[in-house]
């Protein structure tokens, strides 16, 4: 009888269950309960701010890292065409924006250098966000050439840039 009376309550027709609960406590209180908990549910819902679903979207669902694309490596210095080389160039796709990597070997390690030239991007290496200068540009600072990876978010997603002795071992442009 439960079941059926559920079922009225949340608008099915049963004119013979109505009588019972009318007649029963027991039923005609179960009656009542589930007729204001089908009135609850049945209160208008309002749709949310563009703004917030938009928050809400960007932080549950996660975007997808692409990586890199290389357009061009150029090496200078001692070791010129080789992992031994103490300047490398690199141009990167990322996601439609180009960016010119300088990586340079100093005593300390390797410096890579670069400017982000669209807006809306910025760079994490580590887990951490790296500082920009007002006009995009940036500073890494590692101990090797294989520790020089980092990540660029920009508005479309993120974009893995490899640690540029990755590039070394096939220099090829696109080839990865």
């Amino acid at each position: 009888m439960e079941s059926e009376i559920i079922a009225v309550a949340f608008g099915a027709d049963g004119p013979e269950v109505v009588r019972h609960a009318a007649a029963c406590p027991r039923c005609g209180l179960l009656m009542s309960q589930f007729r204001k908990i089908a009135d609850r549910l049945a209160e208008p819902t309002h749709d949310a701010p563009a703004s917030l679903l938009k928050t809400v979207k960007a932080m549950a669902l996660p975007k997808a890292v692409r990586r890199a694309r290389l357009l061009s490596l150029t090496f200078a210095g001692s070791g010129a065409r080789s992992a031994q080389a103490d300047t490398l160039v690199a141009v990167i796709d990322a996601e439609g924006s180009q960016v010119q990597l300088l990586y340079r070997q100093s005593k300390a390690g390797w410096e890579v250098r670069g400017r982000l030239e669209s807006p809306g991007w910025t760079i994490v290496r580590g887990g951490k966000r790296v500082r920009l200068d007002r006009d995009g540009g940036f500073v890494l600072r590692t101990k090797g050439l294989s520790e020089t990876d980092f990540t660029l978010q920009g508005p479309a997603g993120s974009v893995f840039v490899p640690a540029a002795d990755e590039w070394t071992e096939d220099d090829s442009p696109g080839s990865r």
